[in-house]
């Protein structure tokens, strides 16, 4: 019929059911915003892997920024961990300051070469940005140390294989995997603090990260500090924790760990902690979620849904699901931070 309109056997994205049963043995606790968003796209990147490649960037992207200021904390907390297990500490914040420009300046000429000094001017803007922001952090550190706390631990790690985590009673078990920025105790009262570094410029709180909504209609967007709080038990009892970062004893009480973010983001006074203000019954729901999105996902396939594919970074990565490309509708655009 000439009237009709053309067709194509091309077609976009290849696989529209994608089926992640037995495939998948470990799962890591940042996994769960993009289930929660679109399991397709989750399944299309835990059974495939596709990571796009882009060597034509001419400033640092929200994910390298980031990476660099992680990098520096990192440092800087191993530093901490050392000192507070001998009973020292920094006495100032010009001191941590100190400390801390030292790891930046250090981190730069590692990442970016002799000619760190003379990298692109964008890089270059970049990298005092960082310095401003941990510049903030330094006083925020030095004052949250005066109220007590000490660091325990930095970038605590699960096992390899993950903490065992049940989706579905006897139905199956997965490996749960994290890295933890950041552990502190305090010894006076045994409270512990478990820590996520941000890094994006809008410097979003836990509740406003983790939920949409308000109150019990609230609805879950990520899972990630909830998760914290379960594990952080296990990691601490566990050989694994002591052989990375000694964060090793009895666990600790689940009432007495609270969680949060260490905000770094472009209005420098916000820089600091931002403690979720969730109570047990609430973390309890985050951790149940996850179980439910696990039973729901790795016991069937993911099928394409257009409308709730998400925008890639990349746009070679949208093509991959027809989005942009070939024209397909897409929702109205929002800037997510790093």
């Amino acid at each position: 019929d000439s009237s009709s309109e053309p067709t194509s056997a091309f077609r976009l994205p290849p696989e529209p059911v994608l089926d992640p049963r037995g495939e998948i043995r470990t799962v890591s606790v940042t996994e769960f915003r993009q289930l929660l968003d679109d399991p397709w796209s989750w399944a299309l990147r835990r059974l495939y892997r596709p990571e796009p490649e882009n060597d034509h960037l001419v400033e640092m992207d929200g994910a390298v920024f980031g990476s660099l200021a992680h990098e520096v904390l990192e440092g800087f907390g191993e530093a901490e961990v050392a000192r507070h297990a001998r009973g020292e500490r920094l006495q100032d914040p010009d001191a941590v300051w100190q400390a801390l420009e030292a790891e930046l300046d250090r981190r730069v000429a590692a990442r970016f070469g002799p000619r760190a000094a003379r990298a692109r001017v964008a890089v270059r803007v970049q990298v005092e940005q960082l310095r401003a922001r941990l510049r903030a952090f330094a006083q925020w550190h030095s004052d949250w140390i005066d109220q007590g706390w000490r660091v325990k631990a930095v970038e605590l790690s699960t096992p390899e294989g993950g903490v065992p985590f049940e989706w579905g009673g006897d139905v199956g078990t997965i490996g749960l995997k994290a890295r933890i920025d950041r552990v502190d105790v305090h010894p006076e009262t045994g409270r512990w603090a478990v820590f996520d570094y941000k890094t994006g410029d809008r410097g979003d709180d836990p509740e406003k990260s983790h939920r949409k909504g308000r109150g019990e209609a609230a609805e879950w967007i990520d899972l990630q500090l909830p998760l914290y709080h379960w594990l952080l038990p296990r990691l601490v009892q566990s050989r694994e924790a002591e052989s990375r970062s000694g964060a090793t004893g009895p666990a600790p009480d689940p009432e007495r760990i609270e969680v949060g973010f260490i905000l770094l983001p472009r209005s420098l006074e916000v820089v600091g902690e931002a403690m979720a203000e969730w109570e047990s019954a609430v973390l309890a729901q985050g951790v149940q979620r996850a179980r439910d999105l696990l039973a729901e996902h790795l016991s069937g396939p993911a099928t394409f849904v257009e409308h709730r594919a998400p925008r890639w970074a990349d746009p070679e990565m949208e093509a991959l699901s027809g989005r942009t490309v070939l024209g397909l509708p897409t929702e109205a655009d929002g800037t997510e931070d790093a």
